[in-house]
């Protein structure tokens, strides 16, 4: 957007020679005040040539180019007269001397108030006798005008020995005299230098040192929170600024002795395409320090907010609305920071990974794949080597472009990363996310799957997003990349406040603090909690029209996205609902007394749904830490949690709003019984919704409930022998884009069911997610379980499932102890894959809760710990070894952690439970392996 001027570089450079040969004649100046206004008097005229040059749109470049130019030709002109000086009282200089721009200026890079770093060389053996006089005269000549004129000089003296040792032992240092260049003095010691010091790079362990440099860097960018999408970001050092892409080409001269952009594209290291938006971004970010340094008339790199708006103006930004102007500007400047940024994150990554100092040769995925022996395995077209996935070949999206987004849910599922080629397949692969992938089904059901993946969603959205999968494949979200947020406490852009704050919500799902456990517990309540992810994704997706009644505008953008993506009425309508009321709950503290009961009272007329207050209460809260890293405090969660905990028990004191829940599913329920069952009487359809606990129709979908009904006609039609009559209904359904398979169980209850169940799927090799389990009063158990294969994949392969099938009855009908085969697979799974992908699994601490609501007349199991095979089969069949039978199981594994709850009723004497109830708490502890 910034407009640039043609003219002639070389005849600005005249200009300024000529104005130095007319202004700067030092030798018939009397006195050093006399020689200090001249030089003033220069500096500042080429100082409002700059400037007017910079006003009439010469890039970047240009000015940082042309200042370091007048500095050069002020820097000779003090070392002529320093020569001249000298000679006159004392014959010839000693020593040879050079005198070399380093860093930034060396470049020829230097901004209107930046440092100008030199250094004076010398030869390698020098008498101090004659040097110390020759020394101080170069200081009074050349290095006091230039500090009295209160330029920032950063100065040394050095010999090429003492130079190389500092390089040694200092990277700046090193990186700095990477770039030397000559401004005055003896050519020949300088290529010396040179000549001495590219051996000196080429001897070094440049790996190492490239190594060292990256956690100089990776320091460097964590003061920044790793992002570039800062309000007021800093240009230089700042994520994705000046000095990332400087390190590119520090890097790779270090490394390959390639000193330029350009080398790098001939060598096809980098596309055409990387090189043009490199050099873009460079120019544009030069271009904007260069305007803050004539701005503050200092050396400033912060782009503070009180700047932005002049800054945008004077770069060519015209709108007349300053926050529009200010969006437009922060916009591209984000664009350029967060290309350089993953440039220079892929170069870095492939430096990383090669072990030669040979010039890099084109990209080959087949000598990619050959080049290491680790154990892999190979899925849907990528391979996975060790934690790292690669394309198995470059057509690997053009063949499926749905693999563009299963590449996220496979990096999730397998706790693995991406190699730095297959990134940048995907960047160039994003014009495949057409229309007709958009609204495919299968896509679609991966975003969910991702979403669903409670603990581990924020780094594949953030991967996503950094990629530009994400804008690609929700065209609703593209309009938050990058948009400034006009609120002094939004310290984030848009889209990455919304990514913070799913991070947030990561944490809380793992536990990682005890306020995280007080919101996991929350959220835990609701029927889905994985909802929440959406619901934060989605929350501020109204400020892409404008910040004024985003919350509105946010329902109306979301309602025909979330149809598209293949949300049920049921969620969407729970989504649509936080979405527009997302700030209420914090209106509502801020604004009144939380101890009013009512306040609390008006709340929950106003929420009207337990459920909707548990959504509200977590996503306020990851909403706010999202924001900024000191907006929530002690005094905010206190109002905050006081208000939800007040509200829920006016919940509490007011069943109504579940009684009208369960009845609306129960009338869908008649009319499924009418369809499926003809010949049922209005008294049949009654009686058979008695057997139900109103716990079913919490837990089931309609859907579901059909399935359900259509298994127990099956049921139902058994033959009354005892084989057919205890024989279980089966129902498998197949989700790819979850990478998980549906079982619907439906068979006669008995003791110990529920761990012959789990067993069979044990013993067959099939994990188990999660589960819902419920019994009618008439002893039918109706239990859905979500498992996958050993390599977390859907259960596609039939032989598979009639193996099941085949341990199912010898297990219920024959009686068959699975713990043989079960062990057989514990040992078959211990495969060097397996392990080597259990090491990325977290670790939670293993406990077991055991106490009697009172509330529900239940007595609940509570049980956290590592999963495993057979975790669950061991745990049912203790349940059931103690006399206990299981009316109700929610089963979860969430990154490798079991979470599972068991509702458990006596079989025999209740005068013995608590007994019982210890040592079955004893027995879990050593199952799961917790400490008492």
């Amino acid at each position: 957007m910034i407009n640039r001027l043609a003219y002639r570089m070389d005849t600005i450079k005249e200009r300024i020679r000529k104005d130095a040969d007319h202004i700067l004649q030092l030798q018939h100046l009397d006195g050093d005040q006399g020689r200090l206004r001249v030089s003033e008097s220069f500096l500042k005229k080429g100082h409002l040539l700059l400037l007017g040059l910079h006003r009439k749109g010469a890039s970047g470049k240009e000015i940082v180019s042309l200042n370091a130019f007048l500095m050069d030709t002020f820097i000779q002109h003090l070392y002529d007269y320093a020569l001249k000086t000298y000679t006159e009282k004392h014959g010839s200089w000693p020593y040879p001397i050079s005198i070399i721009a380093l860093g930034g200026y060396g470049r020829s890079e230097l901004s209107p108030f930046s440092d100008v770093d030199i250094m004076f060389l010398y030869p390698h053996k020098m008498n101090p006798a004659l040097i110390e006089g020759f020394l101080e005269h170069l200081s009074e000549k050349i290095l006091y005008p230039l500090w009295d004129l209160k330029l920032k000089v950063g100065h040394s003296t050095r010999t090429i020995t003492e130079a190389i040792h500092e390089a040694k032992i200092n990277v700046y240092t090193k990186n700095s005299l990477l770039e030397a260049r000559l401004i005055s003095g003896s050519k020949r010691l300088f290529n010396f230098f040179q000549e001495k010091y590219t051996a000196f790079i080429q001897e070094s362990d440049s790996k190492k040192e490239i190594e060292e440099f990256l956690a100089h860097s990776n320091l460097r960018r964590s003061k920044f929170s790793h992002t570039p999408f800062l309000q007021e970001p800093n240009i230089k050092n700042g994520v994705g600024g000046l000095r990332d892409y400087q390190n590119i080409l520090w890097m790779v001269r270090v490394y390959w002795n390639i000193d330029s952009l350009k080398a790098l594209l001939d060598q096809c290291y980098i596309t055409e395409n990387e090189y043009n938006q490199l050099t873009r971004a460079y120019d544009f970010l030069l271009s904007v320090r260069n305007e803050i340094h004539f701005q503050s008339d200092t050396a400033s790199d912060i782009l503070s907010l009180e700047r932005q708006p002049q800054i945008a103006e004077n770069l060519g930004y015209h709108d007349h609305d300053v926050f529009k102007r200010v969006e437009a500007f922060m916009r591209d400047y984000y664009e350029h920071t967060h290309n350089i940024q993953q440039i220079a994150s892929f170069i870095e990554t492939r430096l990383l990974r090669l072990s030669t100092t040979t010039p890099p040769q084109k990209f080959s995925f087949r000598n990619l794949l050959k080049r290491d022996k680790e154990v892999q395995e190979t899925i849907d077209g990528f391979v996975l080597k060790e934690d790292k996935f690669f394309a198995v070949n470059e057509n690997v999206f053009i063949e499926n472009p749905i693999r563009l987004i299963r590449i996220y849910r496979y990096c999730q599922q397998y706790s693995a990363t991406m190699d730095s080629e297959l990134v940048r397949l995907i960047r160039n692969s994003l014009d495949l996310i057409t229309q007709d992938v958009i609204r495919d089904e299968g896509a679609n059901k991966c975003l969910r799957s991702i979403l669903q993946t409670s603990g581990e969603v924020y780094p594949a959205l953030f991967n996503m997003h950094a990629h530009g999968t994400l804008s690609a494949f929700l065209p609703e979200f593209a309009p938050l990349t990058h948009l400034v947020q006009h609120e002094h406490y939004h310290r984030y852009t848009a889209d990455i406040h919304t990514l913070n704050t799913i991070r947030v919500l990561d944490n809380v799902f793992n536990l990682v603090d005890d306020e995280a456990s007080q919101y996991a517990k929350a959220i835990r309540k609701t029927t889905r909690p994985s909802l929440l992810y959406l619901i934060m994704l989605l929350h501020d997706i109204g400020k892409s029209v404008g910040i004024k009644g985003h919350s509105k505008t946010g329902m109306d953008i979301a309602a025909p996205m979330l149809d598209r993506i293949g949300i049920n009425p049921k969620q969407k309508e729970i989504v649509l609902f936080i979405i527009k009321n997302h700030l209420e709950m914090v209106r509502q503290w801020q604004r009144y007394d939380v101890d009013d009961p009512e306040t609390a009272k008006n709340f929950a007329d106003f929420v009207k749904d337990p459920e909707l207050l548990h959504y509200l209460y977590v996503q306020t809260y990851c909403d706010a830490k999202g924001t900024a890293k000191d907006l929530w405090n002690s005094y905010k969660e206190i109002l905050h949690t006081k208000l939800y905990r007040k509200t829920l028990a006016c919940f509490d004191a007011d069943a109504h709003y579940l009684t009208n829940r369960i009845n609306s599913k129960k009338v869908a329920y008649n009319d499924l019984v009418k369809s499926i069952f003809p010949d049922f009487t209005e008294e049949q359809i009654q009686e058979d919704l008695a057997l139900i606990p109103n716990k079913y129709f919490i837990l089931f979908t309609p859907e579901e409930m059909q399935l359900h009904l259509s298994m127990l006609k099956q049921l139902y039609a058994l033959p009354s022998d005892p084989k057919s009559y205890n024989s279980p209904i089966v129902h498998w359904k197949e989700d790819l884009d979850q990478s998980l398979t549906t079982v619907s169980i439906i068979t006669r209850d008995h003791k110990g069911l529920f761990s012959e169940l789990t067993g069979a799927f044990s013993a067959v090799g099939l994990n188990i997610l999660s589960s819902k389990a419920i019994t009618r009063r008439d002893a039918i158990t109706i239990d859905t379980f979500y498992v996958a294969s050993g390599d977390n994949q859907p259960i596609q392969n039939e032989k598979l499932r009639l193996q099941f099938r085949a341990q199912l009855d010898d297990i219920i009908i024959k009686h068959k102890d699975p713990l043989p085969a079960i062990i057989a697979q514990v040992k078959k799974a211990s495969t060097p894959f397996a392990k080597q992908r259990d090491n990325y699994k977290l670790r939670a601490a293993a406990c077991v809760n055991v106490y009697k609501d009172n509330q529900l007349g239940k007595i609940i199991i509570e049980v956290q710990g590592m999963d495993r095979i057979g975790l669950l089969y061991h745990m049912a069949s203790a349940i059931s070894d103690h006399d206990f039978s299981i009316s109700f199981a929610r089963i979860t594994t969430e990154h490798g952690i079991a979470m599972d709850t068991f509702h458990i009723e006596s079989l025999s004497d209740p005068t013995h439970v608590a007994s019982r109830l210890i040592d079955l708490r004893e027995a879990l502890n050593k199952i799961v392996g917790a400490s008492d």
